[in-house]
């Protein structure tokens, strides 16, 4: 973390961090509103026809690069399909 942090010490205002989690909130102002979604599409070269494609084929790649950590560090991989499921009471019972 100290890291991260370092290397990105000019735009770091904050940090928060917990047991098992760090918490990033922000906003990509030139994607919050449809005109700019689109100019960021048009520039990287995707069709609106073709967004259902492209945002299903990035959220495989981060689905897979997330496996992939969890799998050389040694630690499950579990997809969590509710958010009433405490992960908290999940991380837990995981490390015994």
């Amino acid at each position: 973390m100290e890291r991260f942090e370092k290397v990105h010490q000019d735009r770091v205002i904050g940090v928060l961090s917990g047991f098992d989690r760090i918490l990033f909130r922000g906003t990509l102002r030139s994607l919050a509103y449809a005109n700019g979604l689109c100019l960021w599409l048009s520039a990287h070269g995707v069709l609106l026809k073709n967004f259902k494609a492209f945002a299903q084929m990035i959220s495989t790649r981060m689905k897979q690069h997330a496996e992939q950590l969890a799998a050389e560090a040694g630690r499950p991989f579990q997809y969590i399909a509710s958010a009433a499921i405490s992960k908290e009471e999940l991380a837990a019972a995981i490390n015994g």
